[in-house]
Formats: structure tokens, C-alpha cells, sequence
């Protein structure tokens, strides 16, 4: 049984009697298959992206589910407590098992649990949500557990509630941006406020993929016009922090530059991005998150792209755009 209801600019799913696993959701009567499209899956049937819907899905099937191949299932204990209420999310598609990443277009999904009338809530999420300290960024949006889910098996949930953006899949509503801005600055009691960092660089070269080949040559010249060079590894406490009041940030494409939803002084963003992974994912959207975000300074360079999505600084280039801001 699948039943929704409203807030602004968010949708909120109830799935009842529910086996989810890798495949997609198995509901008593009909199962309803992960799409695994580049964008966040979707229930809501509101415009404008209708398209990603996974109710429109051609696989989804009007069947009576056949339990006994669910048998090895995880049957969570908290399927006993009325209390618990268990939330499905997220990673950078949404419910799919399979995603990997944490971004803040999921993030501020949920909202929609902000004020949830329960005893208890659980986030339950993909296990392969690659980013620092994952229960951090779970507690301070107003989890009390969370549990990871793994792609290689199953498990059976009595009610699961699910709540999705209308905004573009990977777009953030102005309500969103606030949202996170509350929780993560304005109610966070460990961040550092006074925190000045002007200058920012985000190396991606400690992450899996996506290589900056000639950043070495680079590192002389950040360090002697005083960039703080990020790769990832820092605290998201220390994120936000050197964030907040940069002047400039210069990156390889990547979900670092997420992170801007914190800036508050409208920096010179230089993005550098490879040319086949630009055609391909759009920069994560980033272009389009800086407008969410107010950012009026956002520059990108395409690169040629070497070998799976390396690439090489155009140091020139960016030296240039560079004057008059150094």
C-alpha cells in the first residue's frame, strides 16, 4: 500500500508490508523496480520531471508478491515498536541501494521529518554512503539511529516512509538551502563561527576517481597566495567553517563544491571540469546549485579529459582569471 501527503515544496510516501532490497520495492500487490537513472528516483507524479517517475516505470508490476523468496530477509526488531517510524534515505539517487555519496539535494529531503509525530526515528540509508562521519550529518537533522542497508541483501519493513523535493531531483528549493543552513550553523553548538579562511582549493586526488594529474605544480603557487588546500577528509564541522567566509575557491569538479551552500560572501568560484564528465553529469549541476545558492561569481573551464575522467589544471588560465582577486 503506498499512501502520500504534503508539505511545501516536499512529498511524503508510506509504504506498508514493504520488502526492499537492490531490485527496488516489493509491496504486497505490485513491485516497483530501482530505475538507476543518473538523477534521484522519484514517487511524486508533480511536474516538471514526471519522466524519472518510478510509478510511471514500464517494469512496475500489479502482482501478488511471492513471500517465500524473502525468506532469508532481514526482519528489522523495530517492526514490533509502533513508535519507531523507519526512513528511507539517501544517497546520491535517492532510495537506490546501489548509489553511492551523500548530497545535500537528498539532505534536505528531509525536512519533511523535522516535526514527524513519532517516538522515535531511523534513517535507514544506503551502505555505501562514501563521506566523513555519516551519522554526524543523521543526528544533526533529528535521527536518533541509523542503519545502514547493504545491495546484497533483503529486508522487510512494516511501514517505511519516504519524502522527496518537487524541485528538480538534484535542484534545492530556497527552503531547503535554509533548512540545512539552520541545522548545520545556526543550531550546530560545535561550529566555529570565527573562522576566517578567504582561500580555498578542494583536491579530489585522496578520493577513488576522477584524478587532477598535474595538481603538484599547482601546490607552490596556492601556498604562496595563501589557499587552505581541502581534500575531503576534514571534519564537515571543518568544512563549513572554511566555507563560510571564503573569498575564493578554486576545484575539479566534484561534490565538495556542495559545500557553498554555506558560503557567505558570494566568492569567485572557479570550477575546472572534464570535458566528457561535463557532457555527461553537467558538473554534478553545479552550475545550476550556484544559482540556488545566490552565488553570483561562478566560472567554469573545460578540460580535455584524460584516460576515465583525469584531468590536467589549466594553471594559466586559471592564474588569469585570478587577477585582480590576488
Amino acid at each position: 500500500m503506498i499512501t502520500s501527503s504534503n508539505i511545501h515544496k516536499l512529498e511524503v510516501f508510506k509504504f506498508e508490508d514493504v520488502f526492499i532490497n537492490s531490485e527496488g520495492l516489493h509491496l504486497p500487490n505490485q513491485f516497483i523496480p530501482f530505475q538507476g537513472a543518473r538523477y534521484p528516483d522519484k514517487f511524486s507524479l508533480s511536474e516538471p520531471f514526471p519522466s524519472n517517475c518510478l510509478l510511471k516505470n514500464k517494469e512496475r508490476k500489479f502482482r501478488k508478491r511471492n513471500d517465500s523468496s524473502f525468506k532469508e530477509a532481514l526482519d528489522f526488531p523495530f517492526n514490533q515498536n509502533p513508535n519507531v517510524s523507519p526512513v528511507y534515505g539517501l544517497g546520491c539517487k535517492g532510495l537506490d541501494l546501489e548509489c553511492y555519496g551523500l548530497m545535500w539535494w537528498t539532505i534536505q529531503q528531509l525536512r519533511a521529518f523535522e516535526h514527524f509525530d513519532c517516538g522515535k526515528k531511523i534513517l535507514l540509508r544506503t551502505g555505501k554512503t562514501y563521506v566523513n562521519d555519516p551519522d554526524f550529518h543523521f543526528n544533526t537533522v533529528g535521527f536518533d539511529t541509523v542503519r545502514g542497508l547493504g545491495a546484497n541483501r533483503s529486508y522487510y519493513v512494516k511501514k517505511l516512509f519516504y519524502g522527496e523535493s518537487k524541485e528538480h531531483p538534484c535542484h534545492f528549493s530556497q527552503e531547503g538551502i535554509e533548512w540545512i543552513r539552520k541545522k548545520y550553523i545556526q543550531q550546530n553548538a560545535d561550529i566555529n563561527l570565527d573562522k576566517n579562511t578567504d582561500r580555498i582549493y578542494l583536491s579530489r586526488n585522496k578520493y577513488w576517481r576522477r584524478f587532477t594529474l598535474n595538481e603538484e605544480d599547482f601546490v607552490d603557487f596556492l601556498s604562496d597566495n595563501g589557499f587552505k588546500i581541502l581534500d575531503g577528509t576534514e571534519s564537515q564541522n571543518d568544512q563549513i567553517e572554511h566555507f563560510r567566509n571564503a573569498k575564493i575557491i578554486i576545484a575539479p569538479s566534484g561534490s565538495m563544491l556542495k559545500n557553498t551552500i554555506f558560503c557567505e560572501k558570494d566568492p569567485l568560484i572557479i570550477e575546472v571540469a572534464g570535458e566528457i564528465w561535463d557532457k555527461k553529469h553537467g558538473s554534478w549541476e553545479f552550475e545550476e546549485n550556484a544559482r540556488d545558492f545566490g552565488l553570483t561569481n561562478y566560472k567554469k573551464i573545460l578540460v580535455e579529459s584524460i584516460g576515465a575522467h583525469d584531468i590536467n589544471l589549466p594553471i594559466q588560465e586559471i592564474q588569469k582569471m585570478l587577477k585582480g582577486f590576488i
